[in-house]
């Protein structure tokens, strides 16, 4: 991208609003900033206003150095999908796990005028951030050491090739009480956490509170560092780990597929590991991770009350009694493989391959789809179109145009089309009836 300057007094300070307190930062070639940094700091730097939008046009950023301390602002930063606008600390390119490099943190919060900041990431991909091979650094994108109500939240975003020795992607370290991370419809792929003389996971929540909501995490890897002297069995989630002085856990439709830990076969390498009361899992799939030994699992808590669980799939969960860890067999709301052969239970995806297809949804996030899903797809003699649900959309196709109704299940027509062939209908998540003539289904949109 060409660098343009814009030296309009208007253009400056005066860039459309939201709201009367809402200030548009636009940032690309031929817009007040080219760099999101330059944004961020005019953000930074001005006191006119209560919340600041830094807009990304569609294009790859590269930040030279972390981002400024926020200084209790509340600040967005919008990209124009998760699929054309990205945000890193380095191109992508031979940083790995183990590779020794280490870009840097995307940003860190520690000051104590940071109290009260909001920031927020949506609608773009953050990869090739953090530090790898014997780094003793972490906290990727964000790192939070300063109590005082700071909230973070990552909506309708990709993660991918980010690596730190504890928390990944987010470290909120255990003087930091009072503050939360929010995760909302976001696709975790190929990040990991590393053992160098300490340890937590992707997300690491020493203090405060994590509610995660419509993600996936799907091959995702961690290790120890053969200088650590050896594996050594700490029972920390790899994936998130929740220590004993966070506030709470909230876990909400999501999958957890594919992920790995690079180590020993005689010890326990949990993906989730809780160490607080109050701890909530919704609706939420592991499946077909990668396994070193019968002692790994997907949940370990050492709370003397069990999570709360509903409608969710574990291929294995181990707690502590007595001073001794052991499988838990039966839990309410938990389907559990009491078998512990790691294959079950048996829930596929659409393959594409031996890994699951990957779609993109209408914001630009990747997901992996149920091959349930897939049987809604199809058309039959008794039904002229086919109709299945993806996040935030309903999607039909038919091989020669029909008309189209569409029900909520209190039975109010919410749609209704002639002459259909292929159709996108944004929509709640919720199951809805779709008719054609004689045929119905009922799909589900996530």
């Amino acid at each position: 991208m060409k660098r343009t300057i814009c030296l309009s007094f208007i253009a400056a300070f005066f860039v459309a609003t939201l709201s009367a307190n809402t200030l548009i930062l636009k940032v690309g070639d031929y817009e007040t900033y080219y760099y999101p940094e330059d944004a961020w700091q005019a953000a930074i730097d001005d006191s006119n206003y209560s919340e600041y939008i830094i807009d990304l046009e569609p294009g790859y950023y590269v930040l030279t150095a972390s981002l400024k301390n926020p200084s209790g602002k509340k600040i967005t930063i919008s990209g124009s999908g998760a699929d054309n606008t990205f945000i890193g600390r380095a191109y992508p390119g031979t940083f790995t796990l183990e590779s020794g490099e280490s870009p840097g943190r995307l940003m860190q919060i520690n000051a104590a005028g940071d109290s009260n900041s909001e920031v927020t990431f949506e609608n773009l991909t953050l990869q090739t951030i953090g530090f790898s091979g014997e780094d003793s650094n972490g906290g990727g994108v964000v790192n939070i050491n300063v109590a005082g109500n700071v909230k973070i939240t990552m909506r309708n975003c990709n993660l991918n090739n980010i690596f730190g020795r504890t928390g990944a992607i987010m470290q909120i370290q255990g003087s930091a009480a009072g503050n939360s991370l929010l995760m909302e419809n976001c696709f975790v792929e190929a990040c990991g956490a590393f053992d160098f003389n300490s340890f937590e996971g992707i997300l690491a929540i020493r203090n405060g509170a994590l509610t995660i909501k419509d993600c996936t995490f799907f091959n995702n890897e961690a290790r120890y560092f053969a200088t650590t002297g050896s594996d050594r069995n700490l029972k920390i989630g790899y994936i998130i780990s929740m220590s004993s002085n966070a506030s709470s856990c909230s876990l909400e439709n999501c999958i957890f597929y594919n992920n790995g830990f690079k180590g020993s076969s005689t010890i326990s390498h949990p993906l989730v590991s809780v160490k607080v009361g109050t701890t909530t899992i919704k609706d939420v799939i592991f499946v077909k991770n990668k396994r070193l030994s019968t002692l790994d699992c997907d949940l370990y808590y050492t709370t003397s009350t069990a999570p709360s669980v509903s409608d969710s799939y574990f291929s294995a969960i181990r707690s502590i009694k007595s001073g001794a860890d052991y499988h838990v067999t039966e839990m309410t709301g938990a389907t559990i493989d009491s078998t512990l052969t790691y294959t079950s239970p048996e829930i596929n995806y659409e393959m594409d391959g031996e890994l699951p297809k990957i779609f993109t949804d209408v914001n630009g996030v990747k997901y992996i789809r149920k091959a349930a899903d897939s049987n809604l797809s199809t058309v039959t003699p008794e039904r002229n179109f086919a109709a299945w649900g993806v996040k935030g959309e309903l999607q039909i196709e038919a091989p020669e145009p029909v008309t189209i109704k569409i029900y909520n299940l209190l039975g109010a027509e919410i749609f209704n089309r002639t002459s259909v062939t292929q159709e996108k209908i944004a929509l709640p998540k919720g199951v809805y009836i779709v008719k054609s003539g004689s045929g119905s289904v009922k799909v589900c949109v996530k």
